[in-house]
């Protein structure tokens, strides 16, 4: 009897609703702030960092189709094995982390739903013994679902052409699904540093961008230079603290992986921030005057400001 209970198709039901719900809650998760799950899964340094961005960039889509897929009972099998590889990756991932002590959240549901690291691969473990179950009971995987409803219309047609209509339905409305909770999510507001880049940049005046953290020791330590070169630059330059920890985005664009980070902006051409400098780690004060001063006097809009200031 336990048996026909574990096997039943109301269990198999409830396995494909909970593994749908999980992978589109954690989807939205992370669409609604990609750039951070980006830096998140780049920062583990499991993967090399273009293969780790192609990942964090792909992986919130993959998760949604297959939710979706799942609730709705569209390719469930097909769904059920690549959900099964994706809980064994993000388990793996969640070891790693934890032998790391990688920060206090995996990031697996975005800012949504913080979540520790033993308890992600909790869910990891309830993740893979549920599509392990849609895998064995496959014949029982359809049942309540709204794409066996579609394909037996399909069929019921009892001809060609209704087969292909119906299977035309299920991809549509998966298309339909996916794009339109995706896009939608994935929209975000941009961050408003980049509008007082922009608005500087219009007028001729470079940008500073000095990316930092609460809690780190080089930052803290970097922090009185910041400070002496907005005495003597502030005229000529736009200074712009930039938080490595909630401005994922800001971060993620200019593809910053360590603080303090220091970058001279030049001018944006095409919608491209043109970079002049960058300096990583702590830098010293005369190494970063020399840079701007280099810079403002060769760039002839901004030399006659630069000519302002006082350096005595």
């Amino acid at each position: 009897m336990f048996k026909n209970v574990v096997a039943g198709r109301w269990t198999v039901l409830l396995a494909r609703g909970l593994l749908g719900v999980i992978f589109i809650g954690a989807s939205i998760g992370k669409l609604q702030d990609q750039a951070g799950f980006i830096n998140t899964v780049t920062g583990y340094g499991i993967l090399p960092y273009s293969l780790g961005y192609a990942y964090g960039i792909a992986l919130p889509w993959v998760e949604l189709l297959i939710g979706c897929c799942l609730i709705l009972g569209v390719l469930t099998s097909f769904a059920a094995v690549i959900g099964i590889l994706a809980a064994i990756s993000f388990g793996l991932a969640n070891v790693y982390a934890m032998t790391i002590a990688a920060g206090d959240s995996c990031g697996c549901f975005g800012e949504m739903l913080p979540m520790s690291y033993p308890v992600a691969l909790a869910v990891d473990f309830v993740m893979l013994g549920a599509g392990v179950l849609i895998v064995l009971r496959r014949d029982k995987a359809s049942f309540l679902s709204l794409g066996h409803r579609i394909s037996s219309t399909g069929i019921a047609c009892r001809s060609v052409l209704g087969r292909v209509f119906a299977m035309g339905a299920k991809f549509g409305l998966l298309a339909v699904l996916v794009l339109g909770v995706g896009l939608t999510l994935a929209g975000g507001e941009e961050s408003p540093i980049f509008e007082r880049m922009d608005d500087s940049l219009k007028r001729g005046v470079p940008v500073v961008l000095v990316f930092e953290m609460e809690g780190c020791a080089a930052c803290d330590e970097q922090k009185p230079v910041v400070a002496r070169l907005k005495d003597e630059f502030g005229r000529s330059v736009t200074f712009v603290e930039v938080d490595y920890a909630s401005e994922s985005e800001v971060v993620l664009s200019f593809g910053v992986r360590r603080v303090p980070t220091i970058i001279v902006i030049n001018c944006k051409q095409h919608e491209r921030y043109l970079v002049y400098q960058e300096f990583q780690g702590f830098t010293e004060f005369d190494v970063l005057r020399e840079c701007l001063e280099g810079f403002l006097t060769t760039t002839p809009a901004a030399q006659q400001m630069f000519r302002g200031n006082d350096y005595s």
